[in-house]
């Protein structure tokens, strides 16, 4: 392993013991602040999205949720369960081309695989069963 990987996976580890992410429990705050992309990972690496990239998530009470994929806007709905998972569908997006450099794609797909989150402060966690996928901070 190398000594980067190394330290991205202890990074992670300590974002996992931070957030508490493997406990049940009420998490408020969810809904009704906009989250902004801070970072996600890919291939076990920490990235932040370039800053002239925009991704953003806003959950609502009615289940629904909405946001930006760099140039595009999307919606959908989600459920969650007392075991702080979290399940995205419906999920409905404008399909603008918004280059080569966009990240959307990346993004969209780590959206699908959440399948937990977590929320400490002003941070959203979304992650698989194993990892940290994105996270998200709010002004609020």
């Amino acid at each position: 392993m190398t000594p980067f990987r190394s330290g991205v996976l202890c990074s992670l580890l300590l974002l996992s013991c931070e957030f508490n992410l493997s406990g049940p429990g009420d998490i408020p705050g969810l809904t009704g602040p906009e989250w902004t992309l801070q970072f996600f990972v890919s291939d076990g690496k920490l990235l932040a999205p370039p800053q002239d990239q925009s991704y953003s998530i806003l959950f609502e009470t009615d289940s629904t949720c909405s946001g930006l994929n760099d140039c595009n806007a999307f919606m959908g709905e989600y459920q969650t369960g007392a075991d702080q998972s979290i399940d995205f569908s419906s999920y409905v997006a404008t399909e603008i081309y918004c280059g080569n450099t966009s990240w959307d794609s990346r993004f969209y797909s780590a959206m699908q695989s959440a399948c937990y989150y977590a929320i400490k402060g002003r941070n959203l966690l979304l992650k698989d069963d194993q990892d940290v996928l994105l996270m998200f901070e709010t002004q609020e």
